[in-house]
Protein backbone atom coordinates (compact mmCIF):
# COMPACT_ATOMS: atom_id res chain seq x y z
CA UNK A 1 0.00 0.00 0.00
CA UNK A 2 2.79 2.42 0.92
CA UNK A 3 4.53 1.76 -2.41
CA UNK A 4 1.33 2.76 -4.18
CA UNK A 5 1.18 6.25 -2.66
CA UNK A 6 2.01 8.81 -5.39
CA UNK A 7 4.86 10.60 -3.62
CA UNK A 8 7.30 12.45 -5.86
CA UNK A 9 10.02 9.80 -5.88
CA UNK A 10 7.48 7.17 -6.98
CA UNK A 11 6.26 9.42 -9.78
CA UNK A 12 9.84 10.08 -10.82
CA UNK A 13 10.49 6.34 -11.10
CA UNK A 14 7.56 6.17 -13.50
CA UNK A 15 9.34 8.62 -15.79
CA UNK A 16 7.50 11.78 -14.76
CA UNK A 17 9.81 14.79 -14.76
CA UNK A 18 9.35 16.92 -11.65
CA UNK A 19 11.14 18.51 -8.73
CA UNK A 20 11.19 15.73 -6.13
CA UNK A 21 12.04 17.90 -3.13
CA UNK A 22 9.67 18.03 -0.16
CA UNK A 23 7.20 20.92 -0.44
CA UNK A 24 7.23 21.41 3.33
CA UNK A 25 10.92 21.60 4.18
CA UNK A 26 12.55 21.69 0.73
CA UNK A 27 15.58 19.89 2.15
CA UNK A 28 15.02 16.24 1.19
CA UNK A 29 13.50 14.09 -1.54
CA UNK A 30 9.83 13.42 -1.00
CA UNK A 31 9.33 9.72 -0.36
CA UNK A 32 6.91 8.04 2.04
CA UNK A 33 9.58 7.70 4.72
CA UNK A 34 10.25 11.43 4.65
CA UNK A 35 6.65 12.64 4.38
CA UNK A 36 5.23 10.48 7.17
CA UNK A 37 8.22 10.22 9.54
CA UNK A 38 11.28 12.37 8.98
CA UNK A 39 10.08 15.72 7.67
CA UNK A 40 10.18 18.47 10.29
CA UNK A 41 6.40 18.81 10.06
CA UNK A 42 5.85 15.07 10.55
CA UNK A 43 8.20 14.95 13.55
CA UNK A 44 6.39 17.89 15.18
CA UNK A 45 2.98 16.33 14.54
CA UNK A 46 3.90 12.92 15.97
CA UNK A 47 5.69 14.37 18.98
CA UNK A 48 2.79 16.70 19.88
CA UNK A 49 0.09 14.06 19.30
CA UNK A 50 -1.66 12.05 22.01
CA UNK A 51 0.63 9.14 21.07
CA UNK A 52 3.81 11.13 21.77
CA UNK A 53 5.84 9.30 19.11
CA UNK A 54 9.43 10.23 18.25
CA UNK A 55 9.10 9.40 14.58
CA UNK A 56 12.80 9.87 13.74
CA UNK A 57 13.89 7.19 16.21
CA UNK A 58 15.63 4.36 14.31
CA UNK A 59 15.60 6.11 10.94
CA UNK A 60 16.95 3.01 9.19
CA UNK A 61 13.65 1.20 9.73
CA UNK A 62 11.54 1.25 6.55
CA UNK A 63 8.24 3.11 6.61
CA UNK A 64 6.38 -0.18 6.09
CA UNK A 65 8.06 -1.83 9.07
CA UNK A 66 7.70 1.32 11.16
CA UNK A 67 3.92 1.42 10.62
CA UNK A 68 3.56 -2.33 11.17
CA UNK A 69 5.61 -2.23 14.38
CA UNK A 70 3.38 0.43 15.92
CA UNK A 71 0.18 -1.34 14.91
CA UNK A 72 1.45 -4.58 16.45
CA UNK A 73 2.51 -2.69 19.58
CA UNK A 74 -0.92 -1.12 20.04
CA UNK A 75 -2.66 -4.45 19.45
CA UNK A 76 -0.45 -6.08 22.09
CA UNK A 77 -1.28 -3.31 24.57
CA UNK A 78 -4.96 -2.65 23.83
CA UNK A 79 -6.26 -5.51 21.70
CA UNK A 80 -7.50 -5.46 18.11
CA UNK A 81 -9.96 -2.63 18.82
CA UNK A 82 -7.18 -0.34 20.05
CA UNK A 83 -8.16 3.31 19.85
CA UNK A 84 -4.48 4.16 19.52
CA UNK A 85 -4.44 2.38 16.17
CA UNK A 86 -7.28 4.64 15.03
CA UNK A 87 -5.34 7.71 16.15
CA UNK A 88 -2.16 6.44 14.49
CA UNK A 89 -3.84 5.87 11.12
CA UNK A 90 -5.74 9.17 11.38
CA UNK A 91 -2.45 11.04 11.86
CA UNK A 92 -0.99 9.38 8.77
CA UNK A 93 -4.08 10.38 6.82
CA UNK A 94 -4.03 13.97 8.15
CA UNK A 95 -0.38 14.39 7.12
CA UNK A 96 -1.17 13.10 3.63
CA UNK A 97 -4.21 15.38 3.15
CA UNK A 98 -2.18 18.36 4.35
CA UNK A 99 0.60 17.43 1.93
CA UNK A 100 -1.86 17.25 -0.98
CA UNK A 101 -3.27 20.67 -0.17
CA UNK A 102 0.26 22.05 -0.15
CA UNK A 103 1.25 20.42 -3.46
CA UNK A 104 -1.94 20.96 -5.44
CA UNK A 105 -3.36 24.14 -3.89
CA UNK A 106 -0.25 25.91 -2.54
CA UNK A 107 -1.74 26.09 0.96
CA UNK A 108 0.96 26.47 3.59
CA UNK A 109 0.63 23.44 5.84
CA UNK A 110 1.66 23.47 9.50
CA UNK A 111 0.89 21.46 12.62
CA UNK A 112 -2.39 23.33 13.11
CA UNK A 113 -3.51 22.41 9.59
CA UNK A 114 -2.67 18.76 10.26
CA UNK A 115 -4.56 18.87 13.56
CA UNK A 116 -7.67 20.18 11.81
CA UNK A 117 -7.53 17.28 9.36
CA UNK A 118 -6.85 14.88 12.24
CA UNK A 119 -9.86 16.11 14.18
CA UNK A 120 -12.06 15.70 11.11
CA UNK A 121 -10.75 12.16 10.53
CA UNK A 122 -11.48 11.21 14.14
CA UNK A 123 -14.97 12.71 13.91
CA UNK A 124 -15.64 10.73 10.76
CA UNK A 125 -14.46 7.56 12.47
CA UNK A 126 -16.91 8.18 15.31
CA UNK A 127 -19.69 8.62 12.75
CA UNK A 128 -18.65 5.35 11.13
CA UNK A 129 -18.71 3.57 14.50
CA UNK A 130 -22.05 5.18 15.38
CA UNK A 131 -20.82 6.47 18.72
CA UNK A 132 -22.24 9.96 18.43
CA UNK A 133 -25.92 9.40 19.23
CA UNK A 134 -25.89 9.94 22.99
CA UNK A 135 -24.36 13.41 22.79
CA UNK A 136 -26.73 15.16 20.38
CA UNK A 137 -29.39 16.14 22.90
CA UNK A 138 -28.26 19.74 23.39
CA UNK A 139 -29.94 21.02 20.25
CA UNK A 140 -31.82 18.13 18.71
CA UNK A 141 -32.64 14.51 19.69
CA UNK A 142 -30.26 11.67 18.79
CA UNK A 143 -30.36 10.81 15.11
CA UNK A 144 -29.99 7.32 13.71
CA UNK A 145 -27.03 7.56 11.39
CA UNK A 146 -26.61 5.17 8.45
CA UNK A 147 -23.24 3.44 8.33
CA UNK A 148 -21.00 5.32 5.93
CA UNK A 149 -17.27 4.88 5.44
CA UNK A 150 -15.26 7.70 7.09
CA UNK A 151 -15.31 10.88 5.04
CA UNK A 152 -18.36 9.99 2.93
CA UNK A 153 -21.17 11.70 4.84
CA UNK A 154 -21.01 15.22 3.52
CA UNK A 155 -22.66 17.56 1.04
CA UNK A 156 -20.95 19.80 -1.51
CA UNK A 157 -22.73 23.01 -2.52
CA UNK A 158 -19.72 24.85 -3.98
CA UNK A 159 -18.93 25.52 -7.62
CA UNK A 160 -16.01 23.09 -7.73
CA UNK A 161 -15.15 19.69 -6.27
CA UNK A 162 -11.95 20.28 -4.32
CA UNK A 163 -10.23 18.82 -1.23
CA UNK A 164 -11.69 20.04 2.02
CA UNK A 165 -10.63 23.56 3.00
CA UNK A 166 -8.51 24.31 6.06
CA UNK A 167 -10.88 27.21 6.73
CA UNK A 168 -13.51 25.60 8.98
CA UNK A 169 -16.84 27.21 9.87
CA UNK A 170 -18.51 25.63 12.89
CA UNK A 171 -22.19 26.41 13.46
CA UNK A 172 -24.70 25.66 16.19
CA UNK A 173 -27.94 26.93 17.66
CA UNK A 174 -30.20 26.72 20.71
CA UNK A 175 -34.00 26.72 20.83
CA UNK A 176 -36.58 27.27 23.57
CA UNK A 177 -39.61 25.12 22.79
CA UNK A 178 -41.90 27.15 25.05
CA UNK A 179 -41.16 30.63 23.67
CA UNK A 180 -39.88 29.53 20.21
CA UNK A 181 -36.93 31.87 20.72
CA UNK A 182 -33.70 30.82 19.05
CA UNK A 183 -30.05 31.72 19.32
CA UNK A 184 -27.54 31.01 16.56
CA UNK A 185 -23.76 31.21 16.45
CA UNK A 186 -20.89 30.47 14.11
CA UNK A 187 -17.13 30.60 14.40
CA UNK A 188 -14.45 30.46 11.71
CA UNK A 189 -11.23 28.62 12.45
CA UNK A 190 -8.18 29.13 10.24
CA UNK A 191 -4.90 27.19 10.56
CA UNK A 192 -2.58 30.20 10.48
CA UNK A 193 -4.74 32.57 12.52
CA UNK A 194 -4.63 32.44 16.32
CA UNK A 195 -7.77 34.59 16.59
CA UNK A 196 -11.26 33.24 16.03
CA UNK A 197 -13.79 35.11 13.93
CA UNK A 198 -17.51 34.62 13.92
CA UNK A 199 -20.87 36.03 14.77
CA UNK A 200 -24.27 35.36 16.27
CA UNK A 201 -27.94 36.12 15.72
CA UNK A 202 -31.33 35.46 17.26
CA UNK A 203 -34.89 34.97 16.11
CA UNK A 204 -37.82 32.58 16.25
CA UNK A 205 -37.77 28.95 15.17
CA UNK A 206 -40.30 26.20 14.51
CA UNK A 207 -38.07 23.34 15.67
CA UNK A 208 -34.54 22.49 16.70
CA UNK A 209 -33.71 21.44 13.14
CA UNK A 210 -35.14 24.70 11.79
CA UNK A 211 -32.87 26.64 14.13
CA UNK A 212 -29.87 24.56 13.07
CA UNK A 213 -30.64 25.33 9.43
CA UNK A 214 -31.05 29.05 10.17
CA UNK A 215 -27.71 29.08 11.99
CA UNK A 216 -26.18 27.37 8.99
CA UNK A 217 -27.60 29.96 6.60
CA UNK A 218 -26.52 32.92 8.76
CA UNK A 219 -23.00 31.49 9.03
CA UNK A 220 -22.70 31.01 5.26
CA UNK A 221 -24.01 34.52 4.60
CA UNK A 222 -21.48 35.94 7.06
CA UNK A 223 -18.63 34.00 5.41
CA UNK A 224 -19.72 35.16 1.96
CA UNK A 225 -20.00 38.80 3.08
CA UNK A 226 -16.49 38.42 4.55
CA UNK A 227 -15.24 37.54 1.03
CA UNK A 228 -14.26 33.95 1.79
CA UNK A 229 -14.32 31.69 -1.26
CA UNK A 230 -13.19 28.37 0.17
CA UNK A 231 -14.66 26.91 3.37
CA UNK A 232 -15.60 23.70 5.12
CA UNK A 233 -18.64 23.71 7.39
CA UNK A 234 -19.07 21.43 10.41
CA UNK A 235 -22.53 20.51 11.70
CA UNK A 236 -23.66 17.79 14.10
CA UNK A 237 -26.99 17.34 12.28
CA UNK A 238 -27.23 14.21 10.14
CA UNK A 239 -30.66 15.25 8.87
CA UNK A 240 -29.46 18.65 7.70
CA UNK A 241 -26.63 17.09 5.69
CA UNK A 242 -29.12 14.62 4.17
CA UNK A 243 -31.30 17.52 3.03
CA UNK A 244 -28.30 19.28 1.50
CA UNK A 245 -27.35 16.08 -0.32
CA UNK A 246 -30.80 16.28 -1.99
CA UNK A 247 -31.43 12.67 -0.91
CA UNK A 248 -34.27 13.56 1.45
CA UNK A 249 -36.97 16.15 0.79
CA UNK A 250 -37.35 18.60 3.71
CA UNK A 251 -40.74 19.41 5.19
CA UNK A 252 -42.54 22.62 4.28
CA UNK A 253 -41.16 24.58 7.25
CA UNK A 254 -37.58 23.89 6.14
CA UNK A 255 -37.85 24.01 2.35
CA UNK A 256 -37.15 27.75 1.98
CA UNK A 257 -34.20 27.68 4.38
CA UNK A 258 -32.60 24.64 2.71
CA UNK A 259 -32.96 26.26 -0.72
CA UNK A 260 -31.47 29.49 0.64
CA UNK A 261 -28.49 27.53 1.98
CA UNK A 262 -27.99 25.98 -1.45
CA UNK A 263 -28.25 29.35 -3.20
CA UNK A 264 -25.68 30.84 -0.83
CA UNK A 265 -23.41 27.78 -1.00
CA UNK A 266 -23.26 27.98 -4.81
CA UNK A 267 -21.56 31.37 -4.50
CA UNK A 268 -18.47 29.77 -2.95
CA UNK A 269 -15.74 28.22 -5.02
CA UNK A 270 -15.54 25.36 -2.51
CA UNK A 271 -18.13 24.67 0.20
CA UNK A 272 -18.19 21.21 1.78
CA UNK A 273 -20.57 20.46 4.65
CA UNK A 274 -19.39 17.69 6.96
CA UNK A 275 -21.37 15.81 9.58
CA UNK A 276 -19.24 15.68 12.72
CA UNK A 277 -19.57 14.50 16.30
CA UNK A 278 -20.89 17.16 18.66
CA UNK A 279 -17.91 17.07 21.03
Amino acid sequence: MVDGIPVKTSLQRLGIVLDNSCDFCGEHCEDAQHIFRLCTLAKDVWRSSVLGILSNFNENLSIQDWILNYIQLFISLDGKLSYRIVSFIAILWAIWVTRNSRVFRSINGDTTAVQIQLRLAMEQHKVYKREEGANLGFLHPPEQMPIYPPGFFYANTGLQILPMSYRVLQIDGAWNKGTLRAGMGWILQQPNDAEFQGGCDYGLGHSTLHVEAMAFLRGLQWARNSSYEDIAVFTDSTTLVSYLQRQVKPNAQLTWTIEAIWDCGKKFRNCIINKVHRD
